[in-house]
């Protein structure tokens, strides 16, 4: 138990009151300054909710907006008068919904009949009919069907079965707004989870909305209150917000709801934090200040007097005096110790006299000596033995020998005694006193009259000795301890490789027996002759052998018992004898297997990525007419890294009934085979199917092993010797576009989730591809039919028979089909009659059309033409039996004039089937060119249209490039097309209407490429342009731009089409540019010494590819005196007459060249473009785009 000090009663007493005055300012502080963040933190939730529910209801008045435009038209007001089909037709279309965001327009006579209503779905982009809950809330709500003022304007949500729905009507009235109202226009949307998400946008706010059915009891008694909003917290970090919508009876339909941050609320820790720590500081001061004043004034002097005390005690010098000064009772207390020292020094000074001659003979010997009586009472002791005892002479004097030696030993101590005064020989035994051990020797002393009364009793030390003997046998027991419980391998080996020992835990991890191990050769035993990886073993164990200093430290494989291989990392010594030799080697092994498969994870998985990357890059610039190849080649190289001996794939067909095999790639030696094309029909491997769809992948270890279910599956791929399988869905907005596997012939494969990923993601780069390449060869077989219709414009007084043979072989190459027929009808009796055949060359003559035409014909083919005026595909079973031996596939289009079908033109024999695609462009071609060989003088309006479109693009481009402070901007565009796909442009954010440009800082600088040419890149350049300068005003975040652009070209643009870019914010005052780059050609940044460099690339996929994917940003900083260069890659796949391409590298190399102004750079670098091609067309768009940093 630690002594209570005065110092220490002090010290309490100080701290216990500290304590207490700490606590209660504390908590007194806290109820007082805390209490009001709370209040705050609540009003502040309010506010923020009520924004909320704002914004949500603003949607009423934008409606209401667009509704005032419609309903105070001249047009309208005589539509309600006299309803107009092409009124609805130009007027009510599938654009006007989408462009106001509408799912419902209504309009009513003055009598409140319905004239028009037209229901529209967003989400699937239909037109649908009006809900009758609509039309009955409609009739049941007399604000919203009559109005009696042409300024009466009503507004607010219905509740419907599905959905509630913002309404808002105004009366029809002519377009100077002036009566009489002619009747009422309603539009609708239905308030959806997008309307609620959109309105937490400007706060940043996550906002859902809650049927108010659905709602809590608990919670709509709060919301019913005035008001109708509340909010409680969630936790420390997040509050729920509620707010109560009511519909235009003031019945509440819905309840928003929104997470808040709880900023307030962590600012109330803080403080409190804070507070708390400004008193313990305080404390802490005063505290100290008060102990240091205590200490010096009168702790301090009860120290120095215990010190002076002590010190004379431990010094044993009674002559030493307390000094201590003053005139308190410290003092007085000094001077009675001193009194008290005089008198013991006086005392001792008589006594040491005569007990030094005795002592002299006793000290004589270094060991111990002792007097002892018959009954064991020390009479008196040398020196050297009370050190050994430990105690001082008079401790010892007096006392009995048994008290201060081993008690255990006393019955044996005694008799040796006893032995020794009978005897008067000496007696020698050992004794010992605690850890200290002694040799003993008895020596009567007699008297002078012949009797024994005492013994002289000396006792030599032994304790080294017995501890070194102790030692020793500890050492060896903590040696066995030490290498039988260690968690390791320890391994003793002799210089012919045999084991001679290896501990227990060494025997049970490799499973061999004692008997099994010592004296066997460690090759064959825990070392295999070969590793898994072919390296030859036993040549290592060898070499160890020779060269041990080589292999202080190695990793290898070993072998247990069992056969299973393990990884060790091993510590060699090497043990010598005093001639050099080498004894024996002592490894300490370790199993690292669990680290080493971490590593090969590891590396398999950044193997990975670089296979992943390397495709994905790829498939970036290969062309449609190279992608085959690719393909090929990437199958290869993943079917090699995951280690199968065939990869795959398998694309849908339109009809979406089966799959066919496009792709297959196979190892050396195994041959090609293809399964039935029914792979996901129920009907024939419905395990399969299942399996894919349900758990998005088949992961088949072992095919032999497939359950009873899968009977049908596990059939066909034993057929054909697969052992292993792995399939996944290509998918593409989330429907399966097709199929991509491998599988294992010649051994088992158990493939890992790491190999299933790498299909997932090559799956979807592929699906990409091979959408992208669709959208090019669609763009090809567009130029090619316009190329048709020029060649057709461009032909003098040519005759029907020879523009219609040109024609039928473009629809061949179209479509790309095997062979080609065209015909009429003959008026008398409705048969078919061949005017134009064509064919591929290595089908010429072969089709029998003499025995074909009657089976088609009696198929009713030519009828089911005229009556239904739409195209006919026949496919698989659809044909006719007499054609099956000609015919894989077949597709027929009327040509119609006026009323009548005057002629079919047809196409057979596709490699796989006709799609939507092959379908319209070949009807399109054939009305095309029917109508040109009717008005074979009237082309122009060809050449009017791709030029108006190509005049639309040029308006987009900037008329001039910006010079303001800080910053050059210079471009140069060239198409390849009339209208090309490549686009740039260059905005102020965030400016004031009329600023003044030459002093604003902050700028975006965009660069796009439309994949594909012509009219079709245009439109999405169009809506580029639109678009960056909608979002310019509301974000200058690149990545969320690009985010919310990804997001509306894939809900609003074709699949095939996708778009690359780099776009950045530019700030001139920061000098920072903050980027994105979506898959375009890497920008280069050249630097005031010339060094010239790519920017880091984000890591970003084209637009238009995947709807769900999250771009990312970097941000540079740059020097005065950088140019940065962004260009399309039209400008480095520039061609020279060889086929050379200009190259990255060639553009690098002229960038580090070139100085100057920025427009004569600009121009050097065009110029050498313009010699690379040496008078060549160039043979894609070209962009160039400079921005110097002055």
């Amino acid at each position: 138990m630690i002594p209570m000090t005065l110092q220490r009663k002090t010290l309490i007493i100080i701290g216990v009151t500290l304590v207490c005055l700490l606590a209660g300012l504390y908590l007194v502080s806290r109820y007082v300054l805390l209490r009001g963040f709370d209040d705050y933190e609540m009003t502040r939730a309010r506010r923020e909710t009520e924004m909320i529910r704002r914004a949500y209801l603003s949607r009423l008045q934008q409606l209401d907006v667009h509704l005032q435009q419609l309903s105070a038209w001249d047009a309208m007001a005589a539509y309600v008068q006299h309803p107009d089909t092409d009124f609805e037709e130009s007027n009510f279309v599938d654009s006007a919904f989408e462009s106001l965001g509408l799912n419902v327009i209504l309009v009513l006579d003055p009598e409140g009949n319905v004239v028009f209503a037209r229901g529209y779905d967003m989400l699937e982009r239909r037109t649908q009919p009006v809900s009758q809950a609509f039309l009955r809330a409609v009739g049941s709500t007399p604000e919203l069907r009559g109005h009696t003022s042409p300024e009466s304007a009503h507004s607010g949500l219905v509740d419907l079965p599905e959905d509630p729905m913002l309404v808002v009507s105004r009366p029809i009235v002519s377009s100077d707004f002036e009566g009489p109202v002619r009747g009422t226009l309603i539009l609708g949307r239905y308030a959806d989870g997008s309307l609620a998400a959109q309105s937490g946008e400007f706060l940043e706010r996550k906002v859902t909305a809650l049927d108010w059915e659905a709602t809590p009891p608990p919670l709509r008694a709060q919301l019913e209150e005035p008001g109708g909003i509340c909010a409680q917290a969630l936790d420390d970090l997040v509050m729920a917000a509620y707010a109560r919508i009511e519909d235009m009876k003031g019945a509440p339909v819905l309840t928003l709801y929104a997470e808040l941050p709880r900023d307030i609320h962590v600012a109330k820790v803080i403080t409190g934090q804070t507070l708390l720590l400004s008193l313990l500081i305080t404390s802490i001061v005063f505290g100290t200040v008060v102990i240091v004043l205590l200490r010096y004034s009168v702790l301090s002097r009860v120290a120095s007097l215990e010190n002076e005390v002590r010190g004379i005690a431990g010094s044993g010098d009674a002559r030493r005096r307390v000094v201590l000064r003053g005139n308190d009772e410290l003092a007085r207390l000094a001077e009675s110790v001193n009194s008290m020292l005089e008198a013991l020094e006086a005392s001792r000074e008589a006594l040491r006299y005569s007990e030094e001659t005795s002592r002299a003979l006793m000290n004589a010997t270094l060991d111990s000596a002792f007097l002892v009586k018959r009954d064991g009472r020390i009479v008196d002791v040398n020196d050297a033995g009370a050190r050994r005892l430990g105690m001082n002479r008079e401790e010892i004097t007096g006392a009995n020998f048994q008290d201060l030696f081993q008690p255990a030993l006393a019955d044996s101590r005694m008799a040796r005694i006893q032995e020794a005064f009978e005897s008067r020989h000496p007696v020698r035994f050992e004794d010992r006193r605690g850890d200290v051990f002694f040799d003993v020797t008895l020596y009567p002393v007699e008297s002078g009259d012949g009797q024994t009364e005492q013994l002289a009793l000396f006792a030599h030390d032994i304790s080294e000795i017995r501890q070194a003997e102790q030692a020793l046998r500890e050492s060896r027991a903590r040696y066995k301890q030490l290498v039988q419980g260690v968690n390791s391998v320890v391994l003793r080996w002799d210089p012919q490789g045999r084991i001679t020992f290896m501990n227990e835990y060494g025997q049970g991890f490799f499973g061999w027996p004692w008997e099994e191990l010592v004296g066997h050769s460690v090759v064959g035993t825990i070392v295999p002759e070969t590793d898994a990886a072919g390296k030859d073993l036993r040549s290592m164990v060898a070499d160890v052998l020779r060269n041990p200093e080589k292999y202080v430290t190695q990793e290898n494989e070993n072998i247990k018992k069992n056969g299973e291989r393990v990884w060790m990392s091993w510590s060699n010594r090497p043990i010598f004898d005093d001639d050099g030799n080498l004894v024996e080697i002592l490894s300490i092994g370790n199993d690292i297997s669990r680290r080493r498969r971490a590593e090969q994870s590891l590396l398999r998985r950044v193997q990975m990525e670089e296979l992943v990357a390397a495709a994905s890059s790829r498939f970036l610039r290969v062309t449609s007419t190279g992608l085959r190849d690719t393909v090929d080649e990437v199958l290869g190289s993943m079917a090699q890294f995951v280690g199968a001996d065939r990869a795959y794939i398998y694309v849908m067909t339109e009809g979406k009934t089966r799959l066919d095999m496009i792709h297959e790639w196979c190892a050396p030696g195994i041959a090609s085979f293809e399964m039935e094309n029914t792979a996901l029909d129920p009907g024939v491997f419905p395990w399969f199917a299942h399996t894919i769809v349900s758990e998005g992948a088949v992961n088949v270890q072992e095919v032999g092993a497939l359950p009873e279910a899968a009977a049908r599956e596990k059939e066909a791929l034993l057929s054909h010797g697969v052992q292993s399988l792995l399939d996944v869905p290509m998918l593409w907005h989330g429907e399966i576009f097709g199929l991509l596997g491998f599988s294992s012939i010649s051994r088992k494969v158990a493939w890992a989730q790491d190999d299933i990923r790498l299909l997932k993601v090559v799956g979807g780069i592929l699906v990409a591809a091979f959408r992208r390449a669709r959208a090019e060869d669609a763009v090809l077989l567009q130029n090619r039919r316009l190329e048709t219709l020029l060649q057709l414009q461009e032909m003098t007084d040519p005759s029907p028979r020879v523009m219609s043979s040109v024609v039928l072989r473009s629809a061949v190459e179209v479509t790309r089909s095997a062979f080609g027929v065209m015909g009429r009808f003959e008026p008398a009796t409705g048969a078919f009659v061949l005017e134009q055949s064509a064919s591929q060359e290595k089908l010429e003559n072969e089709m029998p059309w003499a025995r074909i035409e009657p089976a088609l014909a009696d198929e009713g083919l030519w009828e089911t033409l005229q009556r239904t005026r739409k195209p006919v595909t026949l496919q698989g079973e659809t044909l006719p039996a007499a054609c099956r031996d000609v015919f894989v596939r077949f597709l027929a289009v009327p040509i119609i004039e006026g009323d009548l079908v005057v002629s079919v033109a047809a196409v057979a024999n596709k490699a796989f089937d006709y799609e939507d695609t092959d379908v319209s462009q070949f009807q399109l071609l054939m009305t095309s060119a029917w109508n040109q060989i009717k008005r074979n003088e009237d082309s122009a309006w060809i050449q009017r249209e791709v030029d108006e479109i190509a005049n639309i693009q040029r308006a987009l481009l900037p008329h001039s490039m910006p010079t303001v402070r800080g910053m050059r901007v210079r471009a140069f565009s060239s198409t390849f097309d009339r209208a090309g796909g490549d686009y740039y442009d260059v905005l102020p954010v965030g400016a004031a209407p009329g600023a003044d440009l030459k002093k604003h800082s902050r700028w975006l600088v965009l660069i796009a490429d439309v994949s594909g040419h012509g009219p079709s890149s245009a439109v999405i350049v169009t809506m580029l342009s639109t678009l960056l300068r909608v979002r310019c005003g509301e974000d200058s975040k690149p990545a969320r731009i690009f985010n919310y652009l990804n997001e509306y070209l894939m809900a609003h643009t074709v699949r095939q089409t996708f778009v690359t870019g780099f776009l950045a914010m530019i700030d001139l005052d920061a000098r920072t540019v903050v980027y994105c780059n979506a898959g375009h050609n890497p920008p280069l940044i050249r630097t005031p010494d010339g060094t010239v460099a790519e920017l880091e690339h984000t890591g970003d996929i084209p637009l238009s590819v995947l709807g769900d994917w999250t771009y990312s940003e970097r941000t540079l900083t740059i020097e005065t005196g950088s140019t940065l260069w962004l260009y399309t890659d039209g400008v480095v796949e520039t061609l020279s007459p060889s086929g050379e391409a200009f190259g990255e590298k060639r553009l690098r190399d002229a960038i580090g060249h070139l100085e100057g102004e920025s427009s004569r750079a600009v121009a050097e670098l065009v110029g050498m473009l313009r010699a690379h091609e040496a008078g060549r067309r160039p043979n894609d768009d070209q962009v160039i785009m400079l921005v110097e940093f002055t």
